[in-house]
C-alpha cells in the first residue's frame, strides 16, 4: 500500500520536472496542480 503511494509521488515529481524542462514553470504548475 505504502509502496503504491510512494510509486504515485514519484511519478507525479517525475511528470513535474518533465513539464517543467518542455513548458517552463507554468507548465510545471499545471502539471502539478493536475496530479494532486
Amino acid at each position: 500500500m505504502l509502496k503504491a503511494v510512494i510509486l504515485q509521488v514519484l511519478a507525479t515529481l517525475i511528470a513535474v520536472l518533465v513539464s517543467g524542462a518542455f513548458f517552463g514553470v507554468r507548465g510545471a504548475i499545471s502539471a502539478a496542480g493536475a496530479g494532486v
